[in-house]
């Protein structure tokens, strides 16, 4: 009992924070996401799931929510084989991959805006380098991130050369982690690098792999801000993910009506009713898929050096 006396008091601090700025704004967005509230906090009234019927009734709502989806069901899985595919040929901590794992790590440390400027200049169509060069050889290249076509895309590969360093090199720390016996048995029995993965690293490591997809899949929901670089011509808003969306939802429903002209559901108009349904809707799938990997973060977070 003493014993359990002390855990709770060591966790107790964490608790209250958690309380105070998660758990209890959590359940106040829920509950005002269910009511009618007008702006004076007047003739309150339960409106139960209509505010989210409302905010449904936009198609930029369902259109967002899809490319989120589209998002993260393609960076996340990509980003996770870029990184596997060349660990395959780095399990040896030799000076070489030393050196590769740096030369890989170095576009996660910069920063996004620096990152978002230099791909903006090298696909511009007027000035850039790579529209340039595949000039010379004949092929005109379109405008990668206002095209309906390869806006999507463009930025998706961005967002994976990007990261797909920090992966590497949280997958080669796990990869160390390994027995060197077991990959010089695979070695003895002719096993190549593609052989080597597959049985012996990746049956090892499906936690690690585990926390990292989740880290990633949490992330790639909740992130706006390569979309919010990228994504800025109007040909481009079809494509804005669901953070981006109500970013902007909450950003012009709080500027004066003289300045959000913008008819619907992005008018002055938008209740707190509406704006809170819009923050349950983009939290709350995210937070279904903690219990279900949660089986496996707590042994990816300690042994896959996360």
């Amino acid at each position: 009992m003493e014993h359990q006396v002390k855990a709770y008091a060591f966790i107790a601090p964490s608790l209250l924070i958690l309380t105070v700025f998660v758990f209890i704004p959590l359940a106040g967005a829920i509950g005002i996401s269910l009511m009618n509230i007008d702006i004076y906090m007047k003739n309150i009234s339960f409106a139960g799931i209509a505010n989210y019927i409302k905010m449904f009734q936009d198609e930029r709502v369902a259109n967002a929510t899809f490319h989120t989806f589209y998002f993260a069901l393609l960076e996340v899985p990509l980003q996770m084989i870029v990184a596997l595919l060349l660990l395959m040929f780095m399990l040896r901590n030799t000076k070489l991959h030393k050196l590769l794992r740096t030369v890989f790590y170095l576009p996660y440390v910069c920063s996004m805006t620096a990152v978002s400027i230099m791909w903006s200049m090298l696909l511009n169509t007027h000035y850039g380098m790579l529209p340039h060069l595949l000039g010379k050889i004949g092929i005109t290249m379109p405008n990668m991130l206002s095209s309906t076509t390869w806006a999507m895309p463009t930025v998706i590969f961005v967002t994976v050369w990007k990261g797909f360093g920090y992966t590497l090199t949280i997958l080669s720390a796990a990869a160390l982690g390994v027995s060197q016996s077991l990959y010089e048995a695979a070695e003895i029995d002719g096993a190549g690098p593609i052989r080597t993965l597959v049985t012996v690293y990746l049956p090892l490591s499906l936690p690690s792999l585990a926390t990292l997809a989740l880290f990633y899949a949490v992330g790639r929901w909740n992130g706006f801000s390569d979309a919010l670089m990228y994504l800025k011509s109007s040909k481009a808003e079809k494509y804005w993910p669901i953070q981006l969306l109500l970013y902007n939802i909450i950003k012009n429903s709080t500027q004066s009506s003289e300045i959000a002209t913008q008819e619907g559901f992005f008018s002055a108009g938008v209740s707190k009713t509406i704006q809170m349904a819009s923050v349950m809707f983009a939290t709350v799938p995210i937070l279904l898929v903690y219990p279900w990997l949660q089986r496996y973060f707590v042994t990816g977070v300690t042994i896959g050096a996360v």
